[in-house]
């Protein structure tokens, strides 16, 4: 039963893990590819998949640092307020807003998987207990006999 839960478990997240990185982000470098050919004037007419996978490559590098750099904080405000016709300032409150959104989800989900394997660890220790019980009464049985 414990391989069981384990297993499923581990194949669950492995999913999560592997749908979070999405398909664009399968080679780290792009982020930096990108990053070589950025304009100062981004393009509002570009096809909106390049755009976003754009933005989810500068996103992704943002959540792996403490803080987000300030040219990747100031390019993805240009391109949100290019995109979308609002002022850069607008875009910017956007980035930020979209940025610690994502963290406070990061967060909540590592706090629902650390307070799951809390109860795993517990569910285990009590099952330990169980055997080591049940070990003991089949040990009294063998020896003494059941009268």
């Amino acid at each position: 039963m414990t391989v069981v839960f384990l297993s499923s478990l581990g194949a669950s997240l492995a999913k999560d893990l592997s749908s979070m990185s999405g398909e664009d982000l399968a080679n780290p470098a792009d982020y930096f590819v990108d990053q070589l050919f950025r304009s100062d004037r981004p393009i509002a007419e570009r096809p909106d998949q390049a755009t976003r996978a754009e933005a989810r490559l500068i996103l992704a590098a943002a959540l792996r640092q403490p803080t987000m750099e300030s040219p990747d904080k100031a390019y993805l405000g240009n391109l949100v307020s290019a995109r979308t016709g609002i002022n850069q300032a607008d875009g910017a409150a956007r980035v930020d807003q979209a940025v610690a959104a994502e963290r406070q989800a990061i967060d909540a989900t590592r706090k629902a998987v650390a307070h799951s394997l809390y109860w795993l660890v517990v569910a285990l220790l009590i099952g330990a207990f169980s055997a080591s019980c049940a070990a003991i009464v089949g040990g009294r049985r063998r020896d003494l006999g059941w009268v």
